[in-house]
């Protein structure tokens, strides 16, 4: 079994990625609330120093309560129960389960808008599951390299490492 295979068999679509990456800006402000104010979705404020995976009650309202918002809370929850799991000292479950919100989260990484209206809301989305997906992978990393499977530790942090080579704006 590859490196990759045992992460979850995750190939990053580099490509898929920075097509869908173009209209982000990472220094606007686009991604704030209708009123003005910046979340933590925001990249300008997640790389100030922000979790790099939100929790739901500071997501913008509008994708708290789309389908993608409720496929990004998913992930969340999956996050929050591995990191728990993980703290046990249970590093192949807490993996199993922040493999799952991985996947997860690369689910909503691969939606594309449908219509004019919906971009907005598609980048909020966006930017949040490439957040969801880092923040797994490095800790599929950990959970690995808790277990002394080297070679699988540096192939979940590589999946991270290969986004932030794309300039992706992450906050990890």
């Amino acid at each position: 079994m590859s490196a990759q295979d045992a992460a979850g068999g995750f190939a990053l679509d580099q490509r898929a990625i920075q097509s869908a990456m173009k209209s982000i800006n990472p220094r606007s402000n686009s991604i704030g609330s209708h009123s003005g104010e910046k979340h933590p979705a925001d990249p300008a404020v997640a790389t100030a120093g922000t979790v790099p995976f939100p929790s739901p009650d500071q997501w913008p309202s509008d994708v708290f309560t789309s389908a993608t918002g409720q496929t990004l809370k998913r992930a969340w929850e999956l996050k929050e129960q591995a990191t728990a799991i993980l703290k046990t000292n249970d590093p192949d479950r807490a993996r199993a389960l922040y493999l799952e919100a991985s996947e997860l989260a690369r689910e909503v990484m691969s939606i594309q808008p449908t219509e004019r209206s919906a971009a907005l809301l598609w980048q909020k989305c966006m930017y949040l599951g490439m957040q969801a997906f880092a923040t797994c992978q490095l800790n599929i990393s950990l959970c690995f390299t808790k277990m002394e499977r080297w070679s699988e530790a540096i192939e979940s942090a590589s999946n991270v490492i290969g986004m932030i080579d794309l300039g992706l704006p992450l906050a990890v």
